[in-house]
């Protein structure tokens, strides 16, 4: 952490310890150079009070900063142990969150979103590579939460193989104007993967953050 007001410039050789112009100043050079001065100061023209005074307030105000930093440090440590612990008692556990992903296993799928108001609504299926293979639609839907069942088929009414998919919605009012939606995923939350050192739940293929979570049970309750 730098000193504030006292630079490298300003300093050539106390004690055999030299500072290089351009380099920075941290807390124990600072008190190094502050004792060597009052060391080697000369008796017959002592440092002034008031500069003394100002350096050490600039060394207690160094000192807080310090230990200000250290304390943040510690504690976004112990706060990313904590949220690494949670998640990890998440795995195994039916998880839903925002999120557009599901599992297909070949049996029925409830696909799980959310209309801000009364709209016709137009679900869309990709499978793994992205291809749309169905759309679902629905009239004159009331707004909230809503789900519809997909079967399993694409549109030419052929049975699909099971795996990951994902599904857009798209909706419009009576009016024509568009709706704002919301899609929720729900599956068992398999594992953890790290990305750029931050922890996601791996859902139905899908890396899901502790943020997107609305809810957590036990395997085949209802959420």
């Amino acid at each position: 952490m730098d000193t504030v007001g006292i630079t490298a410039e300003k300093v050539s050789d106390y004690s055999g310890t030299r500072f290089n112009a351009g380099s920075s100043m941290k807390k124990d050079d600072f008190l190094k150079l502050l004792i060597t001065q009052m060391k080697y100061q000369d008796p017959m023209n002592p440092a002034d009070n008031t500069q003394m005074a100002a350096q050490l307030a600039q060394y207690s105000q160094l000192e807080t900063l310090n230990n200000m930093h250290e304390t943040m440090k510690t504690n976004l440590v112990m706060s990313q142990s904590m949220n690494n612990s949670y998640m990890t008692s998440l795995i195994g556990k039916d998880i839903k969150a925002y999120g557009n992903s599901f599992s297909f296993a070949g049996k029925p799928v409830e696909l799980d979103f959310y209309l801000s108001s009364t709209a016709d609504a137009e679900i869309k299926i990709y499978d793994k590579n992205g291809k749309h293979v169905d759309t679902l639609e629905s009239k004159n839907m009331q707004g909230g939460n809503r789900s519809l069942t997909w079967d399993g088929l694409d549109e030419s009414g052929n049975s699909l193989e099971e795996g990951e998919y994902t599904f857009s919605v798209e909706a419009v009012d009576a009016s024509g104007n568009p709706v704002s939606t919301d899609t929720f995923t729900t599956g068992i939350a398999a594992g953890i993967t790290y990305e750029q050192g931050t922890p996601y739940l791996v859902i139905n293929g899908q890396y899901v953050g502790l943020g997107n979570v609305i809810s957590v049970n036990q395997p085949g309750e209802d959420g």
